[in-house]
Formats: C-alpha cells, sequence, structure tokens
C-alpha cells in the first residue's frame, strides 16, 4: 500500500466516524469495514483502529452531550426534523429515557432514531458528564460483548479473506 495513503487512513478513519457520531451523513461504518479488511491484511494495526474508532464516537457523544445541555429542545427538534413524524420521534425517544435514564444509553446505538438524541438527551437531562461517559457502550468492558467497532473488523477480516 503506499506509505501516503496508509498514513492518511487513520486521521481520514477518525474524522468519518467522528463525522457519522455527529449525524453527519458520513458512512462511517464503511470506512470501518474497509479499515477492517485493511487490518486483516496487516497494512492497519487492529488496536489502532479500535483506539481511534472508540476515540472518534466518544468524542462525538461527548459534543452532543454538551450541545444537549446548553442547546436543550432546540437540537432534538433539529435532530428529529428529519425524520417522518418530528414530534413522536421526540415524544418516544422522552418516553425511553425518562423510563430508562442513562441505561439506555448501552442500548441506543443499535435503535435507529434514539441512538442520535440519546447524548443530547442525557445533556438535557442533567445527568453528570461522569455517569454519561460510565453509561456508554464504548466505555463498559470489552469482555461481556464485543464493540461495533470489533463486530465491523471482523466481518470486514472475514468478507476479505473470501474476496483475496
Amino acid at each position: 500500500m503506499n506509505h501516503y495513503l496508509l498514513l492518511t487512513t487513520y486521521p481520514v478513519l477518525f474524522f468519518a466516524v467522528f463525522a457519522n457520531q455527529l449525524s453527519m451523513p458520513v458512512p462511517g461504518v464503511l470506512f470501518l469495514l474497509a479499515a477492517g479488511a485493511l487490518c486483516h491484511t496487516g497494512q492497519l494495526s487492529f488496536p489502532g483502529v479500535l483506539a481511534l474508532a472508540i476515540g472518534a464516537c466518544l468524542l462525538g457523544d461527548t459534543a452532543w452531550f454538551f450541545i444537549g445541555r446548553k442547546q436543550g429542545g432546540r437540537v432534538l427538534r433539529l435532530l428529529a426534523a428529519f425524520s417522518v413524524d418530528p414530534n413522536e420521534q421526540i415524544r418516544k425517544t422522552k418516553r425511553t429515557f425518562e423510563k430508562y435514564g442513562l441505561r439506555c444509553l448501552l442500548v441506543a446505538k443499535f435503535i435507529p432514531g434514539i441512538d442520535a438524541v440519546a447524548p443530547p438527551l442525557a445533556g438535557m437531562s442533567g445527568s453528570s458528564f461522569s455517569a454519561f461517559l460510565l453509561s456508554t457502550p464504548l466505555v463498559q468492558r470489552f469482555g461481556q460483548q464485543p464493540t461495533p467497532a470489533q463486530v465491523f473488523c471482523s466481518a470486514a477480516s472475514s468478507t476479505a479473506s473470501l474476496l483475496w
């Protein structure tokens, strides 16, 4: 692989995952799949890719947490504006958050619609930042269940071995 391309892959991967976490239309999952394939061929470091993905996710969620704390309902309306029924989306998400609190962050990344609004909602709820960080799935122990980045890297690695 081209030396220049190798040097720029890590920053591009970080930006893609971070932009995806900020709800920008960047296909972060595809970048993670490609990085997984490159990890499988030995051109990228799996621990490096994993650290970048986790760092970008945490940074994005942290940004949304503080935006939610400062902007409140305005940021929720902005994020829900892209759904079919924005008011219903906001009501459902608020009900879910009121019912489960910060525990909903553990599964929010896997539920479309809730994944984008859960971090700002946590900020709006007055939760402490340390409680928010401890509730995110990326900070939980890796031993019980693989992180999404691990799953993507593993899937890309399997796909790459089938293709090459």
